[in-house]
């Protein structure tokens, strides 16, 4: 069975609900939870003051989909193992 990258991030989990620290820039807080490299794909966008991260099996990695969700992007590590968005809008990218 193979394993992404990503499981590195869905085992480390958090110990307790946790908020954003900041809620300026998406980017800086995917940055920080995933302790990897994040490619801007699409503009930059404030974090909603609603977003906790859960203790759940799997919360660290359901909140950075959470974030990439709020740039209206699927995340996804590519093959320089770096998190980008996936838009789920066409043409919305940065990258052309």
């Amino acid at each position: 069975m193979f394993l992404g990258l990503e499981e590195n991030v869905r085992r480390r989990g958090f110990r307790s609900p946790e908020q954003p620290p900041s809620l300026v820039s998406t980017y800086a807080e995917l940055r920080r939870i995933t302790g990897m490299t994040v490619v801007a794909t699409v503009p930059d966008k404030a974090i909603p003051a609603a977003i906790v991260y859960e203790t759940a099996q799997g919360g660290r990695l359901n909140g950075v989909q959470d974030l990439w969700g709020n740039l209206d992007c699927i995340g996804v590590i590519n093959q320089f193992g770096a998190w980008v968005g996936v838009p789920k809008s066409p043409g919305s990218s940065l990258v052309r």
